[in-house]
């Protein structure tokens, strides 16, 4: 198990370079090795190429695990290295060379070249408050303070400085200890936006100017993971909507940040693509896309556009941006599914979902219950459409008896009306148009309105609207998404 598990690691990681950072790491790995052919190099090369299995066997000709996790951990270790030195001469540079500037002032400062040095951290302080680096600017200040009285500087405007940043850092280390207490709690409370909400309350924390590109993006990152477990994303427009315009603002500051710039941007795009703001999601998928991207950052593009593509009527193009990705995620697949699910193609459907290979206890603990339970459902209707009549009946007596404890103690009661109403279809698919149906579903589905439903439950609703009233279901589903943007006037 824990060769697995290392394995998987390095699969990870591998996975996780972008393009330009595979090609810089191969250039690394060829300099710093002997010859040209070395078996890291080789395992690299197979994990790049997607290639997973027996490759003790590739790497060695004969089975080998403990060589072959040797050779994993080297690879692994040199490849971090590249990673460090690589993003050291990138997004820290600024900040490194701010501590070189504090250092070469007290070195100054100590030989009793006080003007030189004192200039030193002036421009070191200027650049600091500029790129909001709070923690750095204590140490200068600190400084400042130790040697202002040979300089015969007023000390009040300083001291002044001091309070403001103190402040600031004080609020910024509030904000880091709210973070980590609500990742700890997020699963376990049944509410974690007013969690959130609670948290900023008690320790005072709004969201504003002053706090910095990381704290807006942690703060950023925790609302929207609430809002994915609550299916809740209407609740968090208006902040995210502040959130984006304050970054905006603080768009200089976005290169030295890129990665938090980068994964802000993916959230805004969601927030808004959940909200049907499309357009809004499109803009910001625009700036996205000039950035570099690792295979996790292309394979989210990918399924925030053809969502976006999907749900303003552009099935064709949903479709084609999802088949262009390999190996994509279970995300991406029950997305895909979707899709063809609304061009009819229902056998391909199935075989997209048949490509999770993971079992159910490993996608709701790394994906979550809200996702398993969509993917059941999903199921369930293509098993429907396809006439599998065994596979319907065993799948809907499974899903209430597997889930039906779950559903009610997370409030989610209309999941099962949902499948009650699938049950009454299995057996008997005329009684949808009936008047009696209707009636039924008019008075037990409840609908928190199209405006701040999930897409993908307006999807499930289609679908049974559609059997309802005979008509098809993507056509039923785009005449519900165009009714939530024309009713979104609050947003």
């Amino acid at each position: 198990m824990y060769y697995l598990r290392y394995m998987s690691t390095i699969f990870k990681l591998v996975n996780s370079l972008s393009e330009e950072e595979r090609l810089g790491y191969y250039a690394f790995a060829k300099a710093k090795n002997k010859r040209p052919d070395v078996k890291n190099i080789q395992l690299f090369q197979y994990i790049t190429s997607g290639i997973y299995k027996d490759l003790d066997m590739k790497l060695y000709g004969a089975s080998n695990k403990n060589a072959l996790h040797a050779l994993t951990k080297r690879l692994q270790d040199s490849i971090i290295d590249y990673l460090a030195i690589h993003h050291f001469k990138g997004e820290q540079q600024q900040e490194m060379e701010l501590l070189k500037r504090l250092l070469a002032s007290r070195i100054l400062l100590e030989r009793k070249l006080y003007k030189l040095g004192w200039k030193q951290l002036e421009k070191a302080e200027k650049q600091a408050r500029e790129l909001e680096l709070y923690a750095l600017l204590n140490e200068i200040y600190h400084t400042q303070l130790q040697y202002i009285h040979v300089l015969e500087k007023p000390l009040e405007p300083l001291i002044k400085l001091v309070g403001r940043n103190q402040k600031w850092y004080a609020q910024e280390m509030k904000l880091a200890i709210v973070y980590a207490r609500i990742k700890q709690q997020i699963g376990q409370s049944k509410n974690v936006l007013e969690l959130i909400e609670q948290e900023l309350a008690v320790h005072d924390i709004q969201l504003d100017q002053q706090l910095s590109y990381k704290s807006i993006y942690q703060l950023m990152n925790i609302t929207a993971q609430a809002a994915h477990l609550e299916l809740n994303y209407y609740a968090i427009y208006p902040f995210i909507q502040r959130a984006h315009h304050i970054l905006t603002e603080k768009k200089h500051l976005a290169i030295r940040h890129t990665y938090y710039h980068l994964e802000t941007l993916f959230i805004i795009a969601n927030v808004y693509l959940r909200n049907k703001q499309f357009n809004q999601a499109q803009q910001v998928l625009d700036e996205i896309k000039h950035y570099k991207f690792s295979n996790t950052d292309h394979q989210r593009y990918a399924l925030i556009l053809s969502l976006v593509y999907n749900f303003t009527g552009n099935n064709d193009k949903a479709i084609t941006v999802v088949a262009s990705i390999k190996k994509g995620t279970p995300q991406l697949a029950l997305a895909q599914a979707t899709y063809l699910f609304h061009n009819l193609q229902f056998k391909e459907a199935s075989i997209t979902l048949r490509d999770i290979h993971h079992t159910d206890a490993w996608i709701e603990k790394n994906i979550g219950f809200n996702y398993l339970i969509k993917l059941k459902i999903t199921q369930l209707l293509i098993h429907i459409e396809r006439d599998q009549l065994d596979l319907v009946h065993s799948r809907l007596r499974s899903f209430v008896k597997k889930y039906r404890k779950e559903l009610i103690a997370r409030g989610e009661d209309r999941v099962l009306t949902y499948i009650s109403f699938l049950q009454a279809y299995d057996n008997d698919p005329k009684i949808m148009t009936t008047t009696k149906f209707k009636d039924r579903v008019e008075r037990s589905f409840t609908w928190i309105g199209v405006e701040r439903e999930d897409l993908f439950v307006m999807s499930f609703y289609a679908w049974l609207k559609a059997k309802m009233e005979q008509r098809d279901t993507y056509a039923v589903t785009l005449d519900l998404v165009q009714s939530a943007i024309n009713s979104s006037t609050d947003l």
